[in-house]
């Protein structure tokens, strides 16, 4: 019995490592935006809503992929369709971390921006004094 209780919880600690998330709802540090409603999507998928993008309340929804870095972090790739008409002409392809950091690439690959995240609790509220930025604007 006794070695039953610790093989199960060698196995639970092994699996809360692993298991590192994103939270559902994050900020992106200094900037206007962030991200709501970040889930995972069956084994391999991600979705969530970019918030505030434009620093004006505007929102967009993204789809992408759950990455694990080497400790076994969870976290999200997410790109967008649709946002052009409010930053530019631009589209976007997100890599936010279970160990708080984030990057945003143009959808042709360039580096644009990165930093890091803290959770926020919902609801969302924009804009958000004193950030006037968002962070694909470096």
């Amino acid at each position: 019995m006794f070695k039953q209780w610790v093989m199960a919880s060698a196995l639970v600690a092994t699996a809360g490592a692993a298991h590192a998330f994103v939270n559902a709802t994050i900020k992106f540090d200094g900037y206007c935006d962030g991200f709501s409603d970040l889930t995972t999507e069956g084994s391999t998928g991600a979705a969530g809503t970019w918030q505030n993008l434009d620093c004006a309340g505007s929102t967009a929804t993204g789809g992408g992929a759950q990455v694990r870095n080497e400790a076994g972090q969870v976290g999200y790739t997410l790109g967008t369709t649709g946002v052009a008409v409010l930053t530019g002409g631009s589209e976007f392809t997100w890599v936010i971390r279970g160990d708080r950091t984030w990057m945003v690439y143009s959808t042709s690959g360039q580096y644009l921006n990165s930093g890091t995240w803290s959770p926020r609790a919902r609801p969302w509220v924009a804009p958000l004094s004193g950030e006037s930025r968002p962070s694909w604007r470096p």
